[in-house]
């Protein structure tokens, strides 16, 4: 069984375990290659804020309109990588892509032009590293993204972009190999890894939460509480006692869990 397809199958027992009536209640239509999609093997999916749903895959970049796929590939003037890991739209309605070995696009969704950002050799204006994790904005408008050898942030000025790197030199060089970026409500950046989150402020890295047993998959917020995914199940926690690294989670299920949404 591919790893995308244990994801979807988790997430609909999870859906069921919460939400019996769910179950019973939706009638999912299957959106195939057959509908026009570039692939079924998909990666991330996000709306933006006109209301199109994107899907990434290993082959492209699709747009959904409900209707039609428009479907984006690698080329001078398109993508960096026809292989896209996440996904995220920032206040100025540009579409943020990442990508699993190539970069960085940013989409103008506008005017439907693309910028290309890479790892380079030439200056700081550089991505840390070409194979991207995930990406995320903040309330400020600032692009954070997770690569296998760090994070960095992207920020967009009157005058053009400016490109930074925290500085983990000490880390071990595997570190950030199935790490993750997060954003709670309060603007917290959190960094997941495999045993541990870590709050990025300042432009460092400091431990705020472990799990003793176990790996973290994924991690959402339900009111003042955070519920996070492990290998060993669902956990109930609040924020306070996670930010005190209180370890004192309600258990809720047995259930493995890769990734789940709240709507």
């Amino acid at each position: 069984m591919s790893n995308c397809m244990y994801k979807v199958l988790v997430n609909i027992l999870i859906l069921m375990f919460f939400f019996p009536g769910w179950a019973q209640s939706s009638n999912p239509e299957a959106i195939t290659t057959l509908s026009g999609l570039s692939q079924n093997d998909v990666t991330c999916i996000y709306q933006d804020s006109r209301g199109f749903i994107w899907f990434g895959t290993n082959d492209g970049l699709n747009r959904y309109d409900g209707k039609e796929f428009k479907i984006y590939r690698r080329s001078l003037k398109e993508l960096t990588s026809i292989i896209i890991r996440d996904l995220v739209e920032d206040q100025n309605h540009n579409l943020w892509i990442g990508t699993l070995d190539n970069g960085i696009n940013r989409l103008n969704l506008q005017t439907g032009e693309i910028e290309q950002f890479r790892q380079q050799n030439t200056n700081g204006q550089s991505l840390i590293d070409n194979e991207i994790n995930n990406i995320v904005c903040d309330s400020e408008g600032i692009i954070w993204y997770c690569s296998k050898k760090g994070i960095g942030k992207i920020i967009e000025h009157q005058g053009g972009i400016e490109i930074s790197n925290l500085k983990t030199d000490t880390l071990p060089g595997n570190f950030y190999t199935e790490a993750s970026l997060f954003i709670d409500e309060g603007n917290k950046i959190l960094l997941m890894t495999e045993q541990a989150f870590y709050r990025v402020r300042d432009d460092r890295l400091s431990e705020v939460f472990r799990i003793k047993d176990g790996f973290f998959k994924s991690i959402c917020e339900f009111e003042d509480k955070f519920i996070i995914g492990t290998s060993n199940g669902l956990f109930l926690i609040s924020k306070r006692d996670f930010y005190l690294n209180a370890y004192k989670p309600a258990y809720f299920s047995s259930i493995s869990s890769s990734g789940f949404i709240l709507d």
